[in-house]
């Protein structure tokens, strides 16, 4: 008899479920940054809570606070939808304390893209950092203000409207049009910059205050009566004939708290055209200045 033998073998897969951390957004004060491609970055401040374990985010500009409640995180990645200007931001969790990716605003032909990071810094809050220098002024008060695009050559007139207390700064710059809304910033020694992001409108100001330089052409024209005489023939005549002028004006300086020096130019010249005798005369006058000018300031202290 010959017997068979069953095998029967049974394959035990072990399964090892690791358990993963889920990813979060850190309540606290939150530092965030749309990347320029000339390094002039868009920095704003946003403050990350919860209600009912549900994340809410509280964008800052000045005084200003924007309320985002349409946050969803899934695996790695978090989706905040802003409610206003069809606006976005699309991340990916760098740990537990920083996000990356990028924002997008859909415009009515296009998407405008930027590449966007966000730093967790718990309860500190700060938007531009400070080196030592004390601000050379207290700029609080109404400035006008020229904006230039140096692309079109376009030139947008507007007043600046600054409160500052110590080197925190805030304020806005009013325009024909409207204005750029609540900015802040700091003053830094000779500098100053600005900031505002609202989820449609993203700005960022930085100026310089020691030097500066200017340059002015004016042209103008017209028409002169002009008398001739020829005193060794006894004879005098006038004539009409064209006229033209311009004035040019440079200037570059240093200018600080305690000290102010600059360097003027400006030239003036005149012409007059005119017809003696059959033939056609110019006269030209044309005069120069130039100054050097080296001041200190000095505080004059009413007496009590």
């Amino acid at each position: 008899m010959r017997g068979k033998v069953w095998m029967l073998v049974i394959a035990i897969t072990s399964l090892n479920v690791t358990a993963q951390q889920k990813n979060h957004l850190s309540t606290g004060q939150w530092r965030g940054e749309l990347e320029r491609a000339d390094g002039n970055h868009i920095v704003f401040n946003f403050e990350v809570s919860k209600i009912a374990d549900k994340p809410i985010i509280y964008i800052r500009n000045a005084t200003e606070r924007l309320t985002v409640d349409d946050i969803t995180v899934q695996d790695d990645s978090v989706f905040i939808r802003l409610p206003f200007f069809d606006s976005q931001f699309r991340a990916a969790f760098v740990g537990d304390r920083q996000i990356k990716g990028i924002w997008i605003k859909r415009l009515a032909d296009r998407d405008q893209v930027m590449p966007f990071i966000a730093v967790s810094n718990g309860k500190k809050t700060y938007r531009f950092k400070t080196g030592n220098t004390k601000p050379v002024a207290n700029i609080t008060g109404r400035w006008a203000t020229t904006f230039l695009n140096t692309g079109n050559g376009r030139i947008v007139k507007a007043v600046g409207v600054f409160k500052q207390e110590g080197t925190v700064l805030t304020g806005s710059f009013l325009t024909p049009s409207g204005d750029y809304r609540y900015l802040e910033g700091v003053v830094d020694g000779d500098s100053l910059k600005l900031s505002g992001f609202d989820g449609g409108y993203a700005y960022t100001f930085v100026y310089n205050t020691h030097w500066f330089t200017t340059l002015a052409l004016m042209v103008g024209g017209g028409f002169n009566n002009t008398r001739f005489e020829d005193r060794s023939l006894d004879r005098q005549s006038s004539a009409f004939g064209p006229h033209f002028n311009s004035t040019v004006r440079f200037a570059v300086g240093y200018n600080s708290r305690d000290w102010f020096a600059g360097f003027f130019y400006v030239n003036f010249l005149s012409r007059n055209y005119a017809d003696y005798s059959g033939h056609l005369l110019w006269q030209q006058t044309e005069n120069g200045l130039y100054r050097l000018v080296v001041a200190k300031r000095i505080s004059l202290r009413r007496k009590k």
